[in-house]
C-alpha cells in the first residue's frame, strides 16, 4: 500500500498545484475488496479534497471481507466496520455491477480521472 501511495500522492499533488483555483483531484479504484477500500481510506485521510470514486463488479462492496471463508471473524467484523465508515464520506462513491473493461473501457477511466488505481 505504501508503494501505492507513493504513486498516487505525486498524481494528486500535480492536479493540485496545476491551477490556483480549487481542484478536486478525482481518483477511480477498481475492486472494492481490503485493498480497494484501504486504498480509499488512506487517499481520503492524506488528501482532504480528493474524490474517490471505486467501482466493482459484484453489486455490493467489500469483496471477500464480506464473502470470505470467515465473514463472522471478529476481526473480519471489524474491517467491514471500518469499511463502511469509510463508505460514509461525502467524497467516496460506490457504483456496483460495473465490470471494468465490458461496460466501461480503461481508457474511459483514464480520460475521466486524474488516477486510476487498479
Amino acid at each position: 500500500l505504501q508503494k501505492i501511495m507513493l504513486g498516487i500522492r505525486p498524481l494528486i499533488a500535480r492536479c493540485i498545484s496545476s491551477t490556483s483555483t480549487a481542484v478536486h483531484p478525482h481518483v477511480c479504484i477498481v475492486g472494492s475488496g481490503p485493498a480497494g477500500y484501504y486504498t480509499a481510506q488512506q487517499i481520503l485521510k492524506s488528501h482532504p479534497i480528493a474524490q474517490v470514486d471505486i467501482y466493482e463488479k459484484l453489486p455490493v462492496p467489500f469483496g471477500l471481507a464480506r464473502y470470505g471463508v470467515a465473514p463472522d471473524h471478529p476481526e473480519v467484523k471489524n474491517c467491514i466496520n471500518t469499511f463502511t465508515q469509510t463508505s460514509s464520506s461525502d467524497r467516496l462513491a460506490f457504483y456496483g455491477n460495473i465490470n471494468v473493461g465490458t461496460d466501461v473501457s480503461l481508457k474511459q477511466l483514464k480520460d475521466n480521472y486524474d488516477a486510476v488505481v487498479l
